[in-house]
């Protein structure tokens, strides 16, 4: 080694060939380190057609993909992931416009939402642009495809009624008293006057007391007092007083008998005065006192009150569409509104579609649809009870004429008439308690 030439290995020893070295930490963590797993390694055998190459991780035990091997079994980005909705465990049903609405039935094949997909209702007061601008001209809808009877012994012989909650009393048609031998029994001397759903008035022949009791619960006996018309559309009506002390919406149901609906036939809605109470809702926020009709297949709404809402136009229907009331009458429907209805003022609303009918004996009229979605006879809602007075009652029984639409049915007061005098041993007519309970 010459001495101005610097060589490390005059100093130092030279250095070992690089040997592999295993680096082996101490593990005291209290987690089960063989639970552990990175975030971006996915064992191979989690994937199915894949085979275990023997090779050892870091625990000697399993396989592991690179990115680039995961993007090719997984379709499905290894980055960024969107949710993925799970499955819908069944078909839900959408609520559709007059316009968009099947004329027969409601479809149940519509697109399945998920939890990822629907729709989230609209704040309180905040309707959507769709919901304000549906069923624009479009025809009245048809609801359910079925309707309640109650089926009623009189004299021996089965009788369909229609249970009306909208009616003060029991009617009877001339043809189902002359059918049942009750002509003999009629007392003629009590006529009454009542309203038909356009306003205009008709009077009773008469009217007879007779022992009836339910098809279905024969055991129950009970005396009734039927009001008599040369003409109804219906053989029989039972009143809301009759439903409400046999509690028939309530605890006895099984005494209604469902019937289909039918295509070929004009659907019936009965509606006989029960100005007496309201069922209290609110529609744009507004306090409502609504009639409660069972007996109406559709939700009906004055002309007047449908003209005082403001920003709330009447929407033609498609072509003139004709109604039929309790004594072969007709009338044309004048349109159609739509409102936010609710039960309460800071519930959530719906956007419910009312049909209006000028010189409809109410503001507001909840059909049979409305009524039992809210399921009305078991809700405990506020009530408003008129005293009973003078004023006439009414009567509304409408049929849908040219399409087999619904019935249509409502009630009120005419004022300005009166009734008879009262006539010793005549019971008159008793204001009337419709009680939701819920």
């Amino acid at each position: 080694m010459s001495d101005d030439v610097y060589d490390s290995d005059d100093y130092y020893p030279p250095s070992p060939p690089l040997t592999p070295v295993t680096i082996r930490y101490r593990d005291n963590s209290p987690v089960d380190r063989e639970r552990m797993q990175e975030v971006e390694d996915e064992p191979l055998n989690l994937f199915p057609g894949v085979e275990h190459t023997g090779s050892s991780g870091l625990d000697g035990e399993r396989d592991y993909l690179s990115h680039a091997q995961r993007d090719e079994l997984n379709s499905r980005p290894t980055s960024i992931l969107s949710p993925i909705a799970p499955p819908p465990t069944e078909p839900r049903r959408r609520l559709s416009s007059p316009q968009s609405r099947n004329t027969s039935t409601i479809s149940d094949n519509s697109e399945p939402e998920s939890q990822f997909t629907r729709t989230p209702l609209p704040a309180k007061n905040q309707p959507t642009a769709a919901s304000e601008h549906l069923g624009e001209n479009s025809k009245p809808r048809r609801g359910r495809q079925r309707k309640w009877d109650l089926p009623m012994l009189l004299r021996g012989s089965e009788v369909i009624a229609c249970p009306d909650s909208g009616a003060e009393a029991n009617f009877m048609s001339r043809e189902t008293a002359t059918s049942l031998g009750l002509n003999s029994e009629v007392d003629e001397e009590y006529s009454e006057v009542f309203v038909l759903g356009n306003g205009k008035p008709i009077a009773s022949v008469g009217r007879v007391v007779i022992e009836c009791s339910f098809a279905r619960d024969p055991k129950e006996n009970n005396t009734c007092l039927f009001h008599i018309f040369r003409v109804l559309v219906v053989p029989l009506i039972m009143g809301a007083k009759f439903l409400r002390e046999t509690e028939t919406f309530t605890r006895y149901k099984s005494r209604l008998q469902e019937r289909a609906w039918s295509a070929n036939l004009p659907l019936q809605v009965m509606h006989i005065n029960g100005a007496k109470e309201r069922f209290n809702c609110f529609l744009d926020s507004r306090l409502v006192f609504a009639n409660a009709d069972t007996g109406s297949e559709m939700d009906l709404m004055s002309k007047t009150y449908a003209e005082s809402l403001v920003g709330r136009p009447i929407k033609p229907l498609e072509s003139d569409t004709e109604v039929q009331f309790a004594d072969g009458s007709t009338a044309k429907l004048v349109g159609q509104i739509p409102s936010r209805f609710s039960l309460h003022e800071s519930s959530s609303w719906t956007m419910k579609w009312f049909y209006v009918l000028a010189g409809l004996s109410c503001d507001v009229l909840l059909g049979d649809e409305t009524l039992e979605d809210i399921d009305a006879f078991n809700l405990e809602s506020s009530i408003c009870l008129g005293e009973d007075d003078d004023s006439l009652s009414g009567l509304n029984i409408i049929l849908w004429l040219k399409r087999p639409e619904r019935l249509l049915a409502n009630w009120g007061r005419l004022e300005g008439l009166r009734r008879p005098p009262k006539r010793q041993g005549s019971t008159g007519l008793f204001p009337l308690y419709l009680i939701f309970r819920g």
